[in-house]
């Protein structure tokens, strides 16, 4: 649940963002000509030195923070601990979804930050980001370095950092917002008296709707091969929250500096012994404006995503990176049609496995940790459609679809190695009531079947259907 108040703690800070109107013109060409440094700053360079500093001084923060304060034994360093960490081999370790697929992309947010607030570009902050987390792993903590905290804390680190440092050094949000998403960049503006822009950074943010909702919830986990009994469970009443957010014209957009336009929405649910928290972005490292057609605006290029559910029955997270296409064009004079399709290598993923989180197999009467979801890559694909009339409202459907493959080699003792395939399908329609507030209705549909070698077969509904109101922050 601590997890769970951090990820609505985010959602609150968000709130904060003060949007505009969206535009569906392409980018001006006249940005094209600004002059451009190769570094920038008030004094023209980066504060590589300080990126790394501010990196381990977070590194060292917490660690303390660990052994001092909440006195977990993985933080019982020491240099016999440091030593075996050098000398072992990794592993894909046990440790709980929040921790592994929420914690560490957070953490990896704040090496990330620490770079780009001090000047340096997100490539050179990616790497900052990968010397943080190589860092944490073998010189922070008594377990065994860990291969997948590397690559989620790095992926998830980049696409998370990139937008918290996006969000905070935007004039749209006023303090204290802006210093509660991007702390590294208030701190290095205000003690160092120093501030980085970079005219190849023009994006706005262009809308933030925030909702309230109340709806109904139901699931059933059904088997394959076999006379059991379907289990389901129906949740009548839920309030929830959320937050969409866009920042740069989706559309017609040439990308040459990454997350120049990014999208994410995060969104919360709780119910009688239930919650969920679902969120998903995606950023665009690089992309072409092609002119296909009058009035047809099109970006097209390659992005990065980090999405996670959590919840009571569902967990599951993605970092992945693919191709990208998104479009707008009118299909009479009030009407129009926008879609956004991306087609992604799943780098990782993980997803819940059912025979351990629903206990049927046991955890070790010793005591010691076994993860409750398989870790796996494959691939992911998403879509989205929407038919809109500026005036009146809109009318969306998209589908995302996860197929993992598990790591063989991560697999823990008793679990089953295999194949997961995820789809999420949903309906939404709004309709505005003012120029600011809109109401309407959402339904979303979430399909997994997990296809085990050693184990039996299993499948999973989910079915959430809510009545929302949308209120456009100004």
């Amino acid at each position: 649940m601590r997890k769970l108040g951090l990820t609505l703690f985010v959602c609150f800070v968000c709130s904060y963002i003060f949007p505009q109107d969206i535009e569906i013109e392409p980018e001006s060409p006249a940005a094209e000509t600004k002059e451009v440094s190769e570094s920038y700053g008030k004094d023209g360079k980066p504060y590589v030195t300080a990126a790394i500093g501010e990196m381990l001084f977070s590194n060292a923060a917490l660690v303390l923070f660990n052994r001092f304060v909440l006195k977990k034994d993985y933080a019982m360093i020491s240099f016999d601990s440091m030593y075996k960490n050098l000398t072992n081999k990794w592993v894909w370790d046990q440790d709980e979804f929040s921790v592994n697929h929420i914690g560490h992309p957070y953490q990896g947010s704040f090496y990330y930050t620490a770079a780009r607030s001090n000047g340096l570009n997100p490539w050179w902050s990616f790497l900052n980001t990968v010397a943080g987390s190589v860092t944490w792993e073998l010189f922070c903590e008594t377990e065994t370095p860990s291969m997948n905290d590397l690559i989620v804390t790095t992926m998830g680190g980049f696409s998370l950092g990139e937008m918290l440092h996006r969000l905070s050094s935007s004039k749209q949000i006023p303090n204290p917002g802006n210093i509660l998403v991007g702390p590294f960049n208030a701190i290095n503006g205000l003690w160092q008296k120093r501030t980085f822009e970079n005219p190849r950074e023009r994006g706005e943010i262009l809308y933030t709707d925030v909702s309230f909702s109340t709806g109904v919830f139901n699931t059933s986990d059904y088997f394959f091969n076999s006379k059991r009994r379907a289990q389901n469970e129906l949740l009548p009443f839920s309030i929830g929250g959320g937050l969409d957010l866009v920042y740069g014209n989706p559309f017609g957009n040439k990308v040459e500096t990454p997350y120049d336009q990014f999208e994410l929405s995060l969104k919360a649910d709780l119910a009688r012994d239930y919650y969920a928290v679902f969120f998903n972005s995606d950023g665009i490292l690089w992309s072409l404006a092609p002119d296909w057609g009058k009035n047809v605006y099109t970006t097209a290029g390659f992005g990065l995503h980090y999405d996670f559910i959590f919840g009571k029955r569902i967990n599951l997270s993605a970092n992945s990176i693919g191709l990208t296409l998104k479009q707008i064009m009118p299909i009479n004079k009030t009407w129009f049609f926008s879609h956004s399709t991306h087609l992604n290598y799943l780098v990782m993923g993980a997803s819940d496995y059912y025979y351990f989180r629903s206990g049927e197999i046991p955890k070790p009467i010793t005591g010691e940790e076994r993860r409750d979801y398989d870790l796996g890559t494959g691939f992911n694909f998403k879509t989205s459609l929407n038919f809109l009339k500026p005036n009146w409202g809109n009318f969306g459907l998209s589908s995302v679809l996860y197929g993992m493959t598990t790591i063989s080699s991560s697999v823990p003792e008793k679990g089953s190695g295999g194949f997961t395939l995820i789809n999420i399908n949903s309906v939404d329609f709004d309709y505005k009531l003012t120029e600011k507030i809109s109401t309407g209705v959402s339904w979303i549909i979430y399909n997994k079947w997990g296809f085990y070698d050693t184990a039996e077969n299993v499948g999973q509904y989910s079915s959430y259907f809510t009545l929302f109101l949308k209120y456009r922050l100004i």
